[in-house]
C-alpha cells in the first residue's frame, strides 16, 4: 500500500497549471501534521494486529483527505478537523476486515473487554492473567479457551477503536509526560525515545542515524519506556 506524497504535473498544458498550487498546498499541510497520524495509529495498532506501516498509509489517505477539505477561515485548529479523518479512514478498512470474518461478535467483544481489564490492571501496577479475570467475569474455564483460542490477527474491538478517539489535547499531554520523564533514561534511550515519538522518525531510521541494530533500538526503546511507566505509577502511590 503506498500513499501518494506529492503530485507532479507537467508544465503549462492541459490546464494542469491552475491545478498545481491546491495539491501542493494540501501535501505541505499533510507533511508538516504527519505527526497526527502516528498518534492515531500508535493508538490503534494497541488493539489489533494490523502491521503498524498498513494502519500508517490508511491513516495517511484521510489526513490527506482531511488537507483537501480544511478551511483555514473557520478559526479551527487543523489538529482537531484532521484527526477525525485519520480514524475514519482507519476504521473503514477494519470495519471491512471484521465483517469479512464469519466470527461470533459476542465471542470478539467478551476477549476484547477481557483484555482491556487486563491493560487497565497492569497501568495501575497489577498484573493479572486474562483466565482470572474471565473467571471474575462469570466466564467458565471451558467457554474462556474457547473464546481466547479465536485467531488473534482478526481479533479487534471496534467498540474500543470508535470510543475512545484520540483527543489533540491528549496527545499533547502525553508528549509532555514522557518529556517530564526524560531526564530519568539513560541517553541512548533518551535519543530513541525522542526521535520515535516526539519526531516521529521509523526504527530503521533511528537505527541508522544511532550507527545500531533494529534490534537495538527497539531495547532502548523498551527500556525506556518501562522506566517512564515506574516513574508515573510512583507519582501516583
Amino acid at each position: 500500500m503506498t500513499v501518494l506524497l506529492a503530485t507532479k504535473y507537467p508544465d503549462d498544458i492541459f490546464g494542469y497549471e491552475k491545478m498545481r498550487s491546491p495539491v501542493n498546498k494540501r501535501n505541505i499541510l499533510a507533511e508538516k501534521n504527519e505527526k497526527l497520524v502516528h498518534r492515531v495509529v500508535h493508538r490503534m495498532a494497541q488493539v489489533c494486529r494490523e502491521p503498524y506501516e498498513d494502519l500508517y498509509q490508511l491513516g495517511y489517505i484521510g489526513l490527506l483527505k482531511a488537507a483537501d477539505r480544511f478551511d483555514s477561515g473557520t478559526g479551527n485548529a487543523f489538529s482537531s478537523f484532521a484527526i477525525p479523518y485519520i480514524q475514519g479512514e482507519i476504521q473503514h478498512f477494519l470495519r471491512d476486515q471484521w465483517q469479512s470474518v464469519k466470527l461470533p461478535r459476542t465471542a470478539l467483544e467478551t476477549k476484547a473487554k477481557v483484555r482491556r481489564i487486563q491493560r487497565s490492571l497492569a497501568s495501575l501496577g497489577r498484573e493479572s492473567d486474562t483466565l482470572q479475570i474471565a473467571l471474575g467475569l462469570g466466564i467458565s474455564e471451558e467457554k474462556w479457551r474457547e473464546i481466547d483460542a479465536i485467531d488473534s490477527n482478526i481479533t479487534i474491538s471496534l467498540d474500543e477503536l470508535l470510543h475512545e478517539p484520540v483527543q489533540p489535547d491528549e496527545a499533547e499531554r502525553d508528549e509532555e509526560i514522557i518529556l517530564k520523564h526524560l531526564v530519568n533514561l539513560q541517553p541512548n534511550q533518551r535519543v530513541a525515545i525522542v526521535e520515535k515519538f516526539l519526531h516521529s522518525t521509523s526504527i530503521a531510521d533511528i537505527a541508522k542515524k544511532q550507527n545500531k541494530s533494529q534490534e537495538k533500538i527497539r531495547a532502548y526503546i523498551n527500556l525506556g519506556l518501562t522506566k517512564i511507566r515506574l516513574s508515573i505509577l510512583k507519582e501516583t502511590l
